[in-house]
């Protein structure tokens, strides 16, 4: 394992790093910020976990490593060799925005094999799209919500549309500042449903597991 964080280290003399080992399996790479194109070669054959965040300069990442199947991003431009190696992602998109839009939208075409998916955002644009596409492999999916105040939660079905093989599902909203303490549930007990939002029937045949927590009854 070898891990930089706070580090004044540049991607040159990161590659040279590279070029002297043969056996690292984990590599963490954070808050270095003089790294701009963060290549990871096809020489660490043995490579398995890769962790990046906060590198405030990063633009790009390029992963040429054969057996990396875990790995933890921003959302930010990268190419993957052997995708299809490519088990477990997640990505952290508290400095950023769109992160939801960014998964609905690009990933499927970066790692088409992952089976976790782990995402946390912080602001949304909620235009999420209506057709998203398919993570056909996808069993484990978890999503953070990271105080977002007037975040339309329904709109996150989209991830369930798009995960046909889901078998687990974490949502939790994250925490309210100005939770309302009068309960709206007892409004529901033999009130006329029929303006309620409902999802449209589809099938969630292999789900197993589902937490949702953080929520406040209330209608806000």
């Amino acid at each position: 394992m070898f891990c930089l964080t706070f580090v004044h280290i540049t991607e040159e003399e990161l590659g040279c790093f590279f070029s002297s080992t043969t056996s690292l399996e984990k590599l963490e790479v954070s808050q270095c910020d003089d790294i701009i194109c963060l290549k990871i070669t096809s020489h660490l054959q043995k490579l398995s976990i890769l962790r990046v965040s906060l590198c405030r300069r990063l633009q790009m990442i390029e992963i040429n490593a054969p057996k990396v199947s875990t790995f933890r991003r921003p959302p930010i431009k990268m190419s993957i060799s052997n995708s299809s190696q490519l088990r477990s992602m997640a990505m952290n998109g508290q400095c950023y925005s769109g992160m939801f839009q960014y998964a609905l939208t690009k990933l499927q075409s970066i790692a088409s094999n992952h089976q976790t998916l782990t995402l946390l955002s912080s602001g949304e644009a909620f235009n999420f799209p209506v057709s998203p596409v398919k993570f056909l492999h996808l069993r484990n999916l978890k999503i953070h919500c990271c105080v977002m105040e007037n975040f339309d939660f329904f709109s996150l079905v989209s991830f369930l549309k798009a995960c046909p093989a889901l078998e687990s599902f974490f949502l939790p909203a994250g925490p309210h500042l100005d939770v309302r303490r009068d309960s709206i549930i007892h409004e529901y007990f033999g009130a006329d449903l029929s303006h309620t939002r409902r999802v449209a029937e589809g099938h969630q045949d292999n789900l197993k597991r589902v937490t949702i927590t953080g929520f406040c009854s209330a209608k806000s």
